[in-house]
Formats: C-alpha cells, structure tokens, sequence
C-alpha cells in the first residue's frame, strides 16, 4: 500500500512535456469541479469513430479552442501512464468505470467511480456460456485555455474548463493499444472544416468523423462560415401574377449581391430589370406586345423553416421597390411605383403580395406575384 500511495505521489507532482498538457494553475479544485460541464452543455461537441466501436467526444467552450488541444496520442499516454499504480483495481472487466483526469500547476487530479451494471449479459462462445460487459468505460480529460482565463471565470474567481476530451471504450485498457499518431489525425480531419479565425459567430457547428477511414461522415458538406460569405453573382427569373384586370407574364433579369450565404439561407440585394407583357388584338384581329419595364430593387433575407408542415420550406423575409422606367398602352400610369411584401418560398418558387401605385398611392392595385428563380 506504502508504494501505491508514493507512485500516485511521484505521479501527481510530475511534469511532462511531450504531453503537452494546459495545466490550470493555482491550487487544486473542489472535487465538484468532475461534475462539470454537465454533458451537452458545452456548445460545440465533435464525434470520432475509433476502431472496435470506440469513440472519443471533443466538447470545446470555443470553437478556436480546438487549436489549443494538446497532442491527443501524448496526452492519453501519459494519462494511461499515471493510472498504471491503480491497473489491479481497474482490472475486472465486468465493472462499468469512469475516470475523469484534470492536471492543474502543482497537482494531477483524478477522480474514479466504478460500478456494476444494472443487469447481467451472457453469451455462448464455442458453446461455453460467458458473461458479457455490454456498458463502455469513460476516460475524460478536463483542460483549460489559461489565456482565456477571463473568459471562464466564474463569480467565485475560479476557473471553469474550457473543453473535455472523453474516450468511450469498451475496456479502459484501450487507451493504451490505439496506434501512434492516431488520435492527432481525427484533429488534422477537423480542422480541415474549420476556420482558424472563427471567434464563435457561425454559430454551432457538430460533425463525426471515422479516424479509421479518414473522412468525414455527418454533415455531409462542409460547414460554410456564414458572415464572411459574399459576392456578386447574375440572377434571373420568370412570373406570372393577377392584377390591373389581366393576366401580367414578367421576366426578370440583373445583378444578385449576397452576404452570410451558408446551407441555411443568406441575405442579400437584387437589382432586377423586369419586364411586364401584355398582349391585346388590334381592330384587325392582329396579336399586338405592349412591354412594359420596371427597375426593380429587392433586398431579402430567407432561412429554411424546419418543423411542422413548412419542412423544407422558406420563410422570405423581403422588400421591393420598382420604378417603371418603360410604359406602352394604358396599362400603367405615368411614374408608376411597385412594392412587395415577405412571402412564402418553397426551394426556388416564391409567393408574394405586390402592389402598384402612383402619386403618393393613386390608382392603387394589389396582385399575387408567382415567381420561379432561375438557377
């Protein structure tokens, strides 16, 4: 028991560097401090597929923090390392184990629960009957990002975690026969999908990764950063819509500025030449075109709406302004304004309410404007 307690000793006030590990400094927390943060509660959490259906789950408080990890397969050496004085006690493979390991200036912490499961679970293996460990082990290392120290202060002047990096296996023993390098490689995967300069604003983001195929497997496109997203791109569009007594075919043609585009939606201004047809007979039976074009400015803003029975659909948050810049026939007045208000979309077809008017809103008339983008 003496030599227990002094490698546990050694253990506790020894520094490693190859680890690389972010100690907290200061003096060693309450043992409260394992029973944070809760799980979920950390807003960016990223899943590894490790090989005979373990995993590892990287929880950050920011999302930049991932360049702050430590060298994962030196990390959980040297963890393994300073768990061998107590290997005997996590030897019964039937026994569920969790086993959190925090690293502060002048202290290692590590706190151990064990049980058994709630039921038994047998096998027959070459006909012999075996009792089976259905439940995984949970090794968890809690680190801090000591220049964000202000950052994750509580009330009491004392620091929270700023990630955890917990392995799922099926025997604790694992963590010492995962090849070399391996760990660091699911890392290298994800940073490939993110932004070094990401300070938290493309809001959250959760992926998994298989480390043994190298890829990977949920979402599956790459996250998009969604305010640093924009450009100039054409557009051009086909309507059709009821008012002024008559049928009015529209055609749509310009420029499209757009800013924040992501898989959800984007913001964004059009500049819209858009011309409105009319058709008519003359006296003698003759088909006669009155065109009569409108310059349109249209600013938007369309996320997708996921629940009920608007799955799938868009909600088009948007403001247009026209003004006719073209008039045949008698079917617009003289300096004729256009305007619309947000309408329903569903994929590139849009709905929306438009109204015509001139002087200070005479000769006013709604209609209900039917529009296919053209992509």
């Amino acid at each position: 028991m003496k030599k227990i307690c002094l490698l546990l000793i050694t253990a506790a006030m020894a520094t490693v560097a190859s680890a690389q590990i972010n100690y907290l400094p200061g003096n060693p927390p309450s043992p409260n401090i394992f029973n944070s943060p809760l799980p979920g509660s950390i807003r960016y959490r990223y899943n590894f597929i490790l090989p005979h259906n373990n995993r590892m789950v990287i929880d950050l408080f920011k999302v930049n923090y991932v360049y702050q990890l430590p060298d994962l397969d030196s990390l959980f050496k040297k963890i393994w390392s300073d768990l061998q004085p107590m290997r005997d006690s996590l030897s019964d493979p039937l026994k569920v184990r969790k086993v959190d390991y925090m690293a502060t200036m002048n202290h290692i912490v590590i706190g151990i629960k064990q049980y058994n499961p709630s039921g038994s679970y047998y096998s027959y293996k070459d006909d012999e009957l075996v009792q089976m460990k259905i439940n995984q082990d949970t090794l968890r290392y809690i680190g801090f990002v000591e220049q964000d120290q202000s950052l994750t202060k509580t009330q009491y002047n004392s620091l929270v975690p700023g990630y955890t990096i917990t392995l799922l296996l099926n025997d604790i023993s694992d963590v010492g026969k995962l090849p070399k390098g391996f760990l660091s490689s699911g890392i290298e995967l994800l940073k490939k999908d993110l932004d070094p300069n990401d300070k938290g604003n493309n809001g959250p983001y959760s992926g998994t990764y298989d480390i043994i195929q190298q890829k990977r497997v949920t979402p599956l496109n790459r996250p998009e950063p969604l305010w640093n997203k924009h450009g100039v791109v054409p557009y051009a569009q086909m309507s059709i819509q009821y008012g002024r007594g008559d049928w009015m075919p529209s055609a749509g043609a310009g420029l499209e500025y757009y800013y924040g585009r992501s898989q959800y939606g984007q913001f964004g201004a059009r500049l819209i030449w858009e011309p409105f047809f009319f058709f008519s007979r003359d006296l003698n039976k003759k088909l006669v075109t009155e065109r009569n074009d409108f310059l349109t400015l249209k600013f938007y803003s369309n996320w997708k709406l996921v629940y009920k029975a608007l799955t799938d659909g868009q909600y088009n948050l948007n403001f247009s302004i026209g003004y006719l810049i073209r008039r045949k026939g008698t079917w617009f007045e003289p300096n004729t304004f256009k305007f619309s208000f947000p309408g329903l979309q569903r994929k590139n077809m849009l709905l929306e309410p438009e109204f015509f008017f001139n002087k200070f809103f005479k000769n006013f008339s709604p209609s209900l404007k039917l529009t296919v983008f053209l992509e």
